[in-house]
Order: structure tokens, then C-alpha cells, then sequence
């Protein structure tokens, strides 16, 4: 399993079901355990358990740069990083001894390498970056993006033309924005981007970094999904019953519960002791008993027909009729209660002399 699969995996279980997987893992540690979450969404949320006897420590990568020529490379790509394009990590101490962070810096270059830069930052700087920075913000805006290059194809233009002229304006708009390259933006550019900022975004859209932005958007999730080299992944969370249905009404299906529970003991209580008995479950089934072939000539053996199955009639010529176990007598096939043939006992010959000296037998 890929490194990156369990990052993503373990993500899911800290922002879905931190609470109880904190809660049953952390009393087994011992004081003084460096548990590391690979991302500052749940630490930051408040997910993790109270124990100041604990060193948290939090560690994300921040995936290969888009300008390093190892992300393209020809016939061995990296894009997400860990295999062959460097990246950078940024790593926050929550709560420990500050002699704790170079252990979890350690751990978290081992995890990521090939490493480019290591950078320590706090819990709720962590926080601004993702999921601030890289997922409300970036995400956000190359989905927007993406629907703007449907927009165009809807429009008549070819899709490979469309993908082509955006992602090849991609590449050049942030070489400059982000001063990879020395440039400008022409004037036509420039006012293009006066005139949609405000038609994209609201005036307000940098509250997106206050705190409870940011924890509203780590608390309030209807849905995951992750896209990697390695696999995709879609969840959802329902709230409700089959396909969702009833979300928020919880308290009904409480009640539906109570009352289908005292149903049931209601209808049994009302049965007669003849339907109780008749229970399909008590019916003792022929492959699941035991079948053992014992050799008459001990006492306490029966016939294991009559165990097998009560209702089952007998028969001369049933396969079973040699088959016998421990226990008491069964009745007429018992086989000590069967007359034994009476054998003619034959008394000893004596031999008596004649007169010619030659021995002769007679009864006696």
C-alpha cells in the first residue's frame, strides 16, 4: 500500500470518526507516545482526546511544485509526490516537550521523501493552509475553472482546444503571478481581471480564513472525495434511513423502535403454550448431529435414529438401524432386549476302555 493511501485513509477516520478512534486508542498509550495525525483538520477541530500526558504532533505534505521539471517527467510522472519529484512538509508540535518535534520531523521526511524543504509551522497556521488555502480557495477556483471550460465547449468550441488553451494559460498566467519567471501582464490582461474579480468573487470572501470558517468547514462535511494516482474514493454520510430518508428526524425512528420492540413481546405474550413450543428452531437437523457407529456388546447403547429426528418413522430396511450411541435403552431395537439364539450345549466325551483295548466314545 502506497504511503500516500494511508495518509488519505487515515484523514478520513481523524475528520469522520476521531472521536471514537481517539477515544479507543488513547487510553492503551503510555504517557509520554508521540501520536502524529497527518493532517491539522481534526487537531485543529478539537477532536483529540485530552491527555497533556500525549505528544501531538501533526505533519501534511505539501505536494511537488508545478514548475519543477521532475513533476513532468517524460514516461515517470510524479505529480503527487513520494516517488520521484521532491516536495515540501510543514509540521506543527500541538503539545509535547520541544525536544519532540525533531522525532516527528524525522518520521514525517521518511514518510514524504524525497524531501525539498521542511517547514514548522503552528496547529491553526496549519489549519489557514489546509483546508484554507488549498482546498476552500485553490479547489474551489479550479472547479470553477473546470466548469467555465464546459461552459465554452457548450458554446461550440472543440473540447481538446478548450483543454489545451486553459491549461497552456495556466501555466504562463502563474509563472508570473507567482514570480517563477519575470514578466507582466498585458493591459488587456490586467483589466480583464478588474472587471471579473468582482463578478467572481464577494467582497467579503477573506473571512474564509477567520476561525470558525475554518471550523465550520472541518465540521459540516456531506461528502468526501479523494483523487489520486492510486485509487478514487466518493463517501457520503446519511443521516437518515434508507437513501437518506427522514434525515433529522432521529427521534422518530427511536420511537419506531420502542414501539415495534413492545409489539413483538405483546404478539408473544398472546401465543398459546403449544405455538411457543413450536419453534422451527428447537427442530434438531440431521446433517448438523453427530453420527458415531458403536459395536453392540455395551450397556448404555441406543439406537441414534430415535435422536436424530423423533418424527422420523421407522424402518426395517432404515440405513440407520445399526447405529447406535450412549444412553439409555430405546425400546424394542434394543439389542439387549433381542431373544438370543438358544445354542444345544454338548457335554465332554468320555473315554472308557473295552475288552479289545481300543477306546470308544459314548455320552454319558
Amino acid at each position: 500500500m502506497h504511503v500516500e493511501d494511508a495518509v488519505v485513509a487515515f484523514r478520513v477516520e481523524l475528520i469522520v470518526e476521531v472521536g471514537k478512534l481517539a477515544a479507543d486508542i488513547a487510553p492503551q498509550l503510555k504517557p509520554g507516545t508521540m501520536v502524529m495525525t497527518l493532517d491539522a483538520a481534526a487537531p485543529f477541530a478539537g477532536h483529540l482526546p485530552k491527555r497533556p500526558d500525549l505528544v501531538y504532533f501533526v505533519a501534511h505534505p505539501c505536494h511537488p511544485n508545478i514548475f519543477h521539471p521532475r513533476v513532468h517527467q517524460e514516461g515517470d510522472p510524479d505529480y503527487f509526490g513520494g516517488v520521484n519529484a521532491p516536495q515540501s512538509i510543514v509540521n506543527a508540535l500541538m503539545q509535547g516537550p520541544e525536544e519532540a518535534f525533531a522525532l516527528g520531523e524525522d518520521i514525517a521526511k521518511t514518510i514524504y521523501q524525497p524531501i525539498l524543504r521542511s517547514y514548522r509551522v503552528t496547529v491553526e497556521q496549519m489549519a489557514l493552509l489546509e483546508p484554507g488555502l488549498s482546498e476552500t480557495v485553490c479547489a474551489t477556483l479550479l472547479d470553477v475553472m473546470r466548469e467555465a471550460m464546459d461552459e465554452v465547449v457548450a458554446r461550440g468550441v472543440p473540447p481538446e482546444a478548450a483543454r489545451d488553451f486553459l491549461l497552456g494559460h495556466m501555466t504562463i498566467l502563474s509563472a508570473v503571478i507567482f514570480k517563477q519567471i519575470p514578466g507582466q501582464f498585458s493591459d488587456a490582461c490586467n483589466k480583464a481581471i478588474t472587471f471579473g474579480k468582482p463578478r467572481l468573487m464577494r467582497d467579503d470572501w477573506k473571512q474564509i480564513f477567520e476561525h470558525q470558517e475554518i471550523a465550520d468547514s472541518i465540521v459540516q462535511l456531506k461528502g468526501i472525495r479523494f483523487e489520486n494516482p492510486q485509487f478514487s474514493l466518493t463517501t457520503t454520510f446519511n443521516h437518515g434511513a434508507l437513501f437518506g430518508i427522514g434525515q433529522g428526524l432521529s427521534w422518530l425512528f427511536a420511537l419506531l423502535s420502542v414501539a415495534a420492540a413492545v409489539g413483538i413481546d405483546t404478539v408473544r405474550a398472546g401465543l398459546s403454550p403449544a405455538e411457543k413450543a413450536a419453534d422451527p428452531g428447537r427442530e434438531i437437523k440431521r446433517h448438523q448431529t453427530e453420527r458415531r457407529v458403536q459395536r453392540p456388546g455395551k450397556a448404555g447403547l441406543r439406537r441414534m435414529d430415535d435422536t436424530i429426528d423423533p418424527e422420523r418413522p421407522k424402518s426395517r430396511h432404515d440405513p440407520l438401524s445399526s447405529k447406535v450411541e450412549r444412553g439409555k435403552p430405546s425400546g424394542r431395537h434394543d439389542w439387549r432386549r433381542r431373544p438370543r439364539p438358544r445354542i444345544p450345549r454338548c457335554r465332554p466325551h468320555r473315554r472308557r476302555s473295552s475288552g479289545h483295548g481300543l477306546f470308544r466314545s459314548s455320552r454319558v
